[in-house]
């Protein structure tokens, strides 16, 4: 399994969760990476060979980082679509689930603008946690989630 993390604006410093979260998914057993939000290309192009290697592929984004994972979706076949505090701010870029590509979809909202969209876009699973927005992917509940999520696509 792959799975491709995208950080949110203002890359490793308002996003240093996302590499501990990367660990733990390699400890699982799975490979991972950190993606800019804004590195679509060099993602896409990961995320191909992976897959034409056989791998399952799971697309996590992590606030701004949502805009990219849920756009990638809509024309790339993933198994997997993780989004952490999708902002209402990112609007018409939060891209709704395409269910013709992608096999689940989990989101985990918070309170505030930075954080409670997305619960309109069609996402298999939604969490509602109160969490403050830039604290979302060091969570212990957020990050267990995850994890399971991953567990639970790699033995599917």
């Amino acid at each position: 399994m792959y799975v491709a993390i995208f950080m949110g604006q203002g890359g490793w410093l308002f996003s240093m969760g996302c590499y501990r979260i990367r660990d733990k998914i390699r400890a699982i057993g799975a490979a991972a990476e950190v993606f800019r939000y804004v590195d679509v290309a060099p993602a896409a192009s990961q995320i191909a060979a992976y897959r034409k290697a056989g791998h399952k592929i799971a697309l996590m984004g992590y606030s701004l980082g949502n805009t990219t994972a849920s756009y990638i979706q809509t024309h790339t076949a993933i198994d997997l679509l993780l989004c952490v505090g999708m902002s209402e701010l990112a609007g018409p870029n939060n891209h709704a689930v395409n269910h013709a590509m992608t096999r689940r979809s989990v989101l985990w909202a918070a309170p505030g603008v930075l954080s409670r969209a997305g619960k309109q876009l069609g996402f298999d699973v939604i969490h509602e946690v109160q969490v403050p927005h830039l604290w979302l992917d060091f969570d212990d509940g957020v990050t267990n989630g995850l994890l399971s999520e991953v567990k639970q696509c790699l033995t599917s």
